[in-house]
C-alpha cells in the first residue's frame, strides 16, 4: 500500500497556494485540452497530488485515484485535483501528466520546492485535501482512498470515523446480506461457477475463510477444513457454510483455490474481498472469521479452534471452547501424574501437547501425551492404558524372571523374538535363546551346513546369528542353549524344568509349527498343555500374541542357571579351578573330531546318574557382546532325575570363534513320562529305575576311565579358555592403540590446521599492518606538503602578482592559463549571443581564443561545489590523454572557467532527438561511438594509481567533432576510488547524490556507495538510446518486453531504416545486462563489453 505524508491536523486553505503560485509568477494551470486560468479552481475543494513516473507505488495508485476522481464528477461533486510534479525532467512530466484526467502545475523546480516545503512532503504520493483551519484532515488521506475508495471523500477525520462506524456494525452483525453484498451483486459463486443467493445462507453458520494458493499455511490448512467441513455436512446436515475471501495475486491462483475446495467464494473481481479484510482487520493468513445464525461474529480465531479441536468445536462458540476445554480436563484428571515405561529409563509426566507423534504406536495424537522432556519422548495415554491392560490380561508383561525363546531358522521365530523384546525384556536384561535339534538329524537342509560335520558349532553359530544381532541392537544380553532330541515339545518342556525357565515365547506358523518336521505336530499346543505350573507360555503368530498359558504358582527361588548368569555379572574374573576337584556332566561333549559317548546311561554306585555330577565351580563363556567372561554356576540339575532317560543335551555358544561348547544330551530309553517332572526347592522327585548289569567293579572302572577322560578334556578346555582370553586382550589392546593412533594423528591434523590459520591470520594482520603503515606514511607526506605549502603562501602573501604567475609558472602545470581580460574579451563579458548551452555546474560560451574556436566553460557564482569540482577537473584532465576525451586547452584560475577544444557538431544527445532538423546518425556511426566510449570508460577505470569513475555518463556529455568522433566530456565528476574495491565499491560514502537520476547506478542512488560498475549501469541506459533514440525512463522495461515478444525491430529509431537486426538485438541484449539493478550482475568491461564492442565496430566499418 502507498503511504502518504505525515500530514499535520489542519491544512492550509487554497489561498496559501494562490500566493505561493502569485510568486512564481505562475497564472494558470495546465489540462489536455490546454491552459486552464487560476480562477476555474475558484469555490471546488482542491487535492494537491504529489507524484512522479519514476515512483512504482505512484504508478500503483494514480489508477485507483482515477477511478475516484472520475466517480465523484459522476456524483457532482466539486473536487479538482492539482498534480504536482516531482519528475526529473519535462519527458517524464509530461508522460506522467498523460494519464490524468485533472490538472496540473507546470513543471518548476523551484515552484515544487516551495510546495514540498509548505505542505510538508516527505514521500510520495501524497494526497493534500486544502482546507480552511477549521477542517480536521484524515491523517493517512492515501491509505483512506485505498481502503474505502471513493467513499472516503471528503478526506476529513469525521469522514474516516463514520467509515468506521460503518465497518464496525457489519463487523459486529446483524446483516448478513449487508456484509457479503455489493451494489451489484447479491450472491456469492460455487466452484462449478453456479450462482448462489446470499439470502439463502441466512440463519446458517458462517465460515469467512480469508487466504491465498501461494500461502503454504493456508494450503495446509485447507485440507483440514476440508475434513472438517464434509464432516460437519453430514452431522449438522447443512447448517455450516464456508465463504472464500481470496487475497490471491491474480485470477489464475483464485481459480486454482476454487477447484480444490467444496464450499462457496466471493468472486475476485469484487471489492467485497477488500472491504472484508478491513472490517475484520485481516492481517495474518489464513484467518477463519466464524458469523452465526443470528448474523452477529461469534470469533475471529476460529483456525486455532479447528486446528485444536477439529469439527468438535462447532458452533465455534466460547461456550463451546469452555465445555471442550473442561472435557479435557476432566479426561486428564482420570490420567495418572507420572508412568513408568520399559521401554525408556525415565519417568514420564503427563502434560498437554498440541500435537505430538506417538513413539509407541507411531501416531500422530493431541492434548494429553505421558512425555519425557529431556528425551522428546511421547506416549498416548491410550497406548498406556492398553499396555497396562495387556500387563492385566496376560499376568503382566515384563519380568525379572528368566526368559527363553525358542528359535530356529523360519520367520516364526524372529517375530517371536521380536515380540519378547519389545513386550517383555527390558535393556540390559538376559534372554536365553533356545534351539532343539533332532536326534540323528542335522540342523538344516543347506548342505553346506550338513557337510561341516567336523564343526558343527559354527553352523549352530550361524543359526543364532541373526537373533543375537538383534538382541545387541536392542541393547539385550542373550544366552544361546541347543537342545539334542527328537521330540522337540518335550525337550523344550525338560529344559524349561529343569533350570526354572519362568517365561517361554515360542512362534507359531499356519504350516502347524515353528520347526519344520516331517509330520507336523502342534509343537506350540503341546508346550502350553505340558509346561511346568511356574511357566508362562506365549505363543506368537505373526507378531501378535495368539495364545497365553499363565503360571499357577510362583517359580522355585533357586534357579541354576539364573545364578550362573548373575555369578557372570558379578564376577567376572574368577580362577580357574583344578580339573581333579571338580566332576561334569555325564556325555560332555569333547573338543575333539570324535563324540565319544559312554554305553553306561544309567545311575553308578552313588545312586545319582552321571548327567547329575557336578561341573566344575566356574566356567568361561562369552555373553552377546563378544567380552569373555567367566560364569561361577552349578548346571547340575537336582538330586533326583528321570532314570529312564539321559538328560538333555545342552550347549552355550559364544560369539567367537575359540568359545566354549558344552552340551548335554537327553534320551529315552524304556519309560515315557506324560509330563515335566516338576522342579523341588532343591532336588527332583524320587523315581525307580532298574539297576545296572554290570557288577560294582566294572562301574567303578568305568568312572575311573571317564574321570581320567574328564581331566583331559578339562585340562584342554582352560587351556583353550586361557588362549581365548590372551587373543581377546591382544586384541583389545591393538585397538586401544588403534584408537590412540587415531587420535594423535586427529590431534596432530588439528593441531596443523590450527597453526596454519593462525599463520595465515598473522600474515593478514602484518599486511594490513605494512598498508596502514604504508597510508600513514603517506597521510605524513601529504600533511607535510601541506604544511610546507601553506608556510610558502603566507611568506608570499605579500609578493607582487607577478611573482605569483611566475610561481605557478614554475609548478608543473600542464594546461594553459588564460587571463580573466583574455576570457572576457573574446566572450565579450559573456555575452548571451555567445552561450551555447548549460553544463552540470554553469553555462558554456563558444568564442576564439589564439585564433582557435573554443568552448569556456564557467562555473556559476552559487555553485560552491562547483568550484571544488573545477579544481578536480584541472588536476585530473590536464595530465590526461585519450583520443576519445575533450581535450582541456587551457584554464582561467582567476575565473574559474575552463577551455576546451569546441566540438562542432554538439552531444550525442541533440543528434539522436535530431535537434535543429539535423540528419540521422547510421547504425554504423553509433556503434562506432559505442565502441568509443567503451574504450574510454576502460582508459578512465585502469588509471593509476587509483581508477577514475566519470559518474556522470549520458548523451549530453558525448560531444561528437566535425567528423562524428566521439569524446566524452565533463569528467569533473569522478571520485577516486582505492585499486583494492575498484571492482566491487568503494569505501568512500558521498554526502550527495549527483548527475543525472535516469543514468544513475541505483545502488549508488540508495547507498552512496561508488564503483567502477556505477559507469556500466550509465553505459547500458546510453546504448540502449543509441538504437531507439528514445528518453531513459522506463527504456529497459520496454527494450526488455520487445525483446520477449520478439519485436525490437518496431522499438529501434525508425530514422534508420537498415538496421542489422541480428546484431542490433545483441548489442541491445548486452545494454540491458549493463543495465542490471544489482552491481554484481553487470558484465566486466574489458572481458566482456569491449570485445562485443570492438566485433560491432568491426561489423560497421566492412560495411561501409
Amino acid at each position: 500500500m502507498a503511504v502518504s505524508a505525515d500530514y499535520q491536523v489542519n491544512f492550509p486553505e487554497s489561498g496559501d497556494l494562490y500566493s505561493i503560485l502569485a510568486a512564481e509568477g505562475i497564472e494558470f494551470l495546465l489540462s489536455h485540452s490546454g491552459e486552464v486560468p487560476l480562477e476555474y479552481i475558484d469555490g471546488k475543494t482542491i487535492c494537491l497530488f504529489f507524484s512522479a513516473n519514476w515512483c512504482r507505488p505512484c504508478k500503483d495508485f494514480t489508477p485507483e485515484l482515477v477511478k475516484l476522481y472520475e466517480n465523484l464528477q459522476n456524483r457532482g461533486e466539486e473536487l479538482e485535483i492539482i498534480f504536482v510534479s516531482f519528475d526529473h525532467d519535462m519527458t517524464l512530466f509530461y508522460e506522467h501528466f498523460w494519464c490524468m484526467p485533472w490538472l496540473a502545475v507546470p513543471f518548476n523546480l523551484s515552484l515544487l520546492n516551495k510546495l514540498r516545503d509548505k505542505y510538508r512532503i516527505s514521500r510520495i504520493p501524497s494526497l493534500v485535501p486544502l482546507y480552511s483551519d477549521d477542517v480536521s484532515v484524515a491523517e493517512d488521506v492515501i491509505g483512506l482512498v485505498e481502503d474505502y475508495g471513493p467513499e472516503a471523500f471528503p478526506f476529513t477525520k469525521k469522514r474516516l470515523e463514520e467509515l468506521k462506524a460503518i465497518d464496525e456494525s457489519k463487523r459486529v452483525g446483524g446483516q448478513l446480506e449487508k456484509l457479503l453484498t455489493h451494489e451489484s451483486r447479491n450472491y456469492v459463486v460455487s466452484r462449478n461457477g453456479s450462482k448462489v443467493p446470499v439470502s439463502k445462507l441466512v440463519g446458517k453458520t458462517i465460515g469467512l475463510y480469508f487466504g491465498a494458493h501461494w500461502c503454504p499455511p493456508f494450503r495446509s490448512f485447507t485440507s483440514q477444513l476440508i475434513d472438517v467441513y464434509n464432516e460437519l455436512a453430514t452431522t449438522e446436515k447443512g447448517s455450516f457454510e464456508v465463504i472464500l475471501v481470496s487475497t490471491d495475486r491474480d485470477s489464475r491462483e483464485f481459480n486454482i483455490n476454487m477447484t480444490n475446495m467444496p464450499w462457496l467464494a466471493i468472486p475476485y473481481e469484487d471489492r467485497t474481498r477488500q472491504d472484508l479484510c478491513r472490517i475484520f482487520n485481516i492481517k495474518l493468513i489464513p484467518a477463519l472469521v466464524i458469523i452465526g445464525p443470528e448474523e452477529k461474529t461469534v470469533t475471529t480465531n476460529a483456525r486455532e479452534m479447528v486446528s485444536l479441536y477439529g469439527s468438535r468445536s462447532f458452533p465455534f462458540t466460547e461456550s463451546r471452547i469452555v465445555e471442550l476445554k473442561a472435557c479435557l480436563k476432566k479426561e486428564g484428571d482420570s490420567f495418572p501424574r507420572k508412568v513408568k515405561d520399559k521401554k525408556h529409563e525415565h519417568e514420564l509426566k503427563l502434560d498437554m501437547a498440541k500435537a505430538y507423534v506417538c513413539d509407541f504406536c507411531k501416531k500422530q495424537g493431541r492434548f494429553w501425551a505421558f512425555s519425557c522432556y529431556a528425551c522428546d519422548y511421547d506416549l498416548h495415554p491410550t497406548c498406556v492404558e492398553e499396555q497396562e491392560a495387556l500387563r492385566d490380561r496376560d499376568g503382566g508383561f515384563g519380568t525379572d524372571g528368566l526368559v527363553a525363546v525358542a528359535i530356529d531358522r523360519d520367520k516364526n521365530s524372529q517375530t517371536a523374538l521380536k515380540w519378547a523384546v519389545d513386550n517383555l525384556l527390558q535393556k540390559g536384561q538376559t534372554v536365553v535363546l533356545v534351539h532343539v535339534k533332532p536326534r540323528g538329524s542335522s540342523l538344516s537342509s543347506n548342505p553346506s551346513i550338513n557337510s561341516n560335520s567336523s564343526n558343527p558349532e559354527g553352523s549352530y553359530k550361524q543359526l543364532f546369528l541373526p537373533f543375537r544381532c538383534l538382541c545387541s541392537r536392542k541393547d539385550i544380553q542373550c544366552k544361546d542353549v541347543l537342545l539334542e532330541e527328537s521330540d522337540v515339545a518335550k525337550a523344550l518342556v525338560e529344559y524349561a524344568n529343569q533350570v526354572v525357565i519362568e517365561v517361554l515365547v515360542v512362534g507359531s506358523s499356519s504350516k502347524g509349527g515353528f520347526l519344520r518336521f516331517n509330520k507336523p505336530t502342534d509343537i506350540p499346543g503341546t508346550i502350553t498343555k505340558s509346561a511346568p505350573d511356574f511357566c508362562t507360555v506365549y505363543v506368537i503368530t505373526k507378531g501378535k500374541l495368539s495364545t497365553k498359558k499363565t503360571a499357577s504358582r510362583a517359580a522355585p527361588s533357586v534357579s541354576p542357571l539364573r545364578i550362573q548368569l548373575q555369578q557372570t555379572s558379578l564376577k567376572p574374573h574368577p580362577p580357574l579351578p583344578s580339573p581333579a576337584t571338580t566332576n561334569t556332566r555325564a556325555e560332555r561333549q569333547s573338543f575333539e573330531s570324535q563324540h565319544r559317548r559312554s554305553p553306561y546311561n544309567r545311575r553308578g554306585l552313588t545312586g545319582r546318574s552321571y548327567g547329575d555330577l557336578s561341573i566344575p565351580d566356574s566356567d568361561i563363556s562369552f555373553n552377546s557382546s563378544g567380552r569373555p567372561s567367566i560364569e561361577r554356576s552349578s548346571l547340575s540339575l537336582y538330586d533326583n532325575q528321570d532314570p529312564n532317560r539321559t538328560p538333555p543335551r545342552l550347549s552355550n555358544f559364544s560369539d567367537v570363534d575359540y568359545g566354549s561348547f558344552e552340551s548335554m544330551t537327553f534320551g529315552r530309553r524304556s519309560m515315557d513320562i506324560s509330563s515335566p517332572t516338576a522342579f523341588s526347592t532343591g532336588s527332583f522327585e524320587n523315581e525307580r529305575f532298574s539297576s545296572a548289569s554290570q557288577g560294582m567293579d566294572d562301574v567303578e572302572a568305568e568312572m575311573r576311565r571317564l574321570k581320567l577322560e574328564l581331566k583331559q578334556t578339562m585340562e584342554m578346555y582352560s587351556t583353550a579358555c586361557k588362549e581365548a582370553l590372551t587373543a581377546k586382550h591382544k586384541a583389545t589392546e591393538l585397538q586401544r592403540w588403534k584408537l590412540e593412533e587415531e587420535r594423535k594423528f586427529e590431534e596432530a591434523k588439528i593441531a596443523e590446521e590450527a597453526a596454519l590459520a593462525i599463520a595465515e591470520k598473522e600474515k593478514a594482520k602484518s599486511k594490513a599492518a605494512m598498508e596502514a603503515a604504508e597510508a600513514a606514511q603517506r597521510i605524513a607526506e601529504i600533511e607535510s606538503k601541506k604544511r610546507v605549502n601553506a608556510e610558502m603562501k603566507a611568506l608570499k602573501e605579500s609578493e607582487a602578482r607577478t611573482k605569483a604567475v611566475n610561481a605557478l609558472a614554475n609548478s608543473e602545470v600542464r594546461y594553459r592559463k588564460y587571463s580573466i581580460e583574455e576570457i572576457e574579451d573574446a566572450t565579450e563579458f559573456f555575452d548571451e549571443k555567445y552561450k551555447i548551452g548549460e553544463g552540470s555546474y554553469g553555462p558554456v560560451y563558444k568564442c576564439y581564443l589564439d585564433h582557435t574556436p573554443v568552448a569556456v566553460k564557467a562555473l556559476r557564482p552559487d555553485a560552491a561545489q562547483g568550484r571544488s569540482q573545477f579544481q578536480q577537473e584541472v588536476e585530473v584532465l590536464s595530465s590526461m590523454r585519450h583520443p576519445n576525451m575533450v581535450l582541456l586547452l587551457g584554464a582561467c584560475p582567476e575565473c574559474g572557467c575552463l577551455v576546451y577544444e569546441f566540438m562542432a557538431n554538439g552531444s550525442l544527445e541533440d543528434r539522436l532527438f535530431r535537434q535543429g532538423d539535423s540528419p540521422p546518425l547510421s547504425w554504423q556511426t553509433r556503434f562506432r561511438i559505442a565502441a568509443e566510449i567503451g574504450t574510454v570508460l576502460l582508459f578512465l577505470h585502469q588509471t593509476k594509481p587509483e581508477p577514475l569513475v566519470h559518474r556522470d555518463l549520458k548523451p549530453a556529455n558525448i560531444l561528437l567533432d566535425r567528423n562524428f568522433v566521439s569524446k566524452v566530456a565533463d569528467v569533473g565528476l569522478a571520485r577516486l576510488v582505492p585499486p583494492s574495491v575498484a571492482n566491487t565499491v568503494t569505501q568512500y560514502r558521498m554526502t550527495s547524490t549527483a548527475g543525472t537520476f535516469c543514468y544513475i547506478d541505483p545502488e549508488y542512488q540508495q547507498t552512496g556507495m561508488l564503483g567502477v560498475k556505477s559507469d556500466i549501469y550509465s553505459l547500458g541506459i546510453m546504448f540502449l538510446q543509441l538504437i531507439t533514440a528514445k528518453p531513459p525512463m522506463g527504456l529497459t522495461h520496454y527494450v526488455e518486453r520487445a525483446l520477449e515478444k520478439g519485436n525490437l525491430k518496431d522499438l529501434l529509431d525508425p530514422a534508420v531504416s537498415d538496421w542489422p537486426v541480428e546484431d542490433t538485438t545483441e548489442f541491445a541484449k548486452l545494454a540491458l545486462k549493463c543495465a542490471e539493478i544489482r552491481r554484481k550482475d553487470r558484465p566486466d568491461l574489458s572481458k566482456v563489453i569491449l570485445p562485443e564492442l570492438n566485433r560491432l565496430r568491426v561489423l560497421a566499418e566492412e560495411s561501409t
